[in-house]
């Protein structure tokens, strides 16, 4: 027969395998509200890039519509290229001291 130690026993360790199962299922109901929280998150803030690319680019537009093409006037585009491809370094001594390409407005 089982002795009342030994029954005490299976009842203790019954009772940490039921909290053990509670546990997990709080961390995995946690995990999951945490994943949709991400997922809203990231959601808004694609929405958030998209309608400022959109401003970005209207801006862009308007400066093209309003202010007439001239020598003395370099657009967004012209001033943002500096000349090198994305990713690779500029030359050293070709431009001013930081390495980058000195910008020459009204070529």
């Amino acid at each position: 027969m089982v002795s009342t130690g030994q029954l005490m026993f299976m009842v203790f360790m019954l009772l940490g395998f039921a909290a053990l199962c509670v546990m997990l299922f709080f961390v995995l109901r946690s995990l999951d509200e945490l994943s949709r929280t991400i997922r809203a998150d990231r959601e808004r803030l694609t929405a958030l890039v998209e309608a400022l690319d959109a401003n970005v680019r209207e801006g862009l537009r308007l400066q093209g519509v309003v202010l007439p093409e001239s020598a003395s006037t370099p657009k967004a585009d012209d001033v943002l290229d500096l000349g090198f491809a994305a990713g690779a370094r500029a030359p050293r001594g070709a431009g001013s001291s930081s390495g980058l390409p000195e910008l020459k407005l009204g070529e």
